[in-house]
């Protein structure tokens, strides 16, 4: 399974509070990188980097955006 849609991003943006601030949302945006950075640099193939940056944009999408 992707464990970056495990991280705290996607929970910030699944809730529908709007009482996230900026400076947290910034903060937590840094974290998500610093996990998307990590497993780009545990993974030696390419195809499966690829993966999981997809299936990732894939749910911020759905996420953000409410796309399906």
């Amino acid at each position: 399974m992707n464990e970056l849609v495990k991280t705290e991003l996607f929970s910030l943006l699944s809730e529908s509070s709007q009482e996230n601030t900026n400076e947290e949302m910034q903060s937590t945006y840094g974290c998500f990188l610093e996990q998307v950075n990590k497993a780009s640099q545990s993974e030696n193939k390419y195809s499966k980097i690829f993966r999981i940056l997809n299936i990732t944009r894939v749910e911020l999408r759905r996420e953000y955006f409410g796309e399906q």
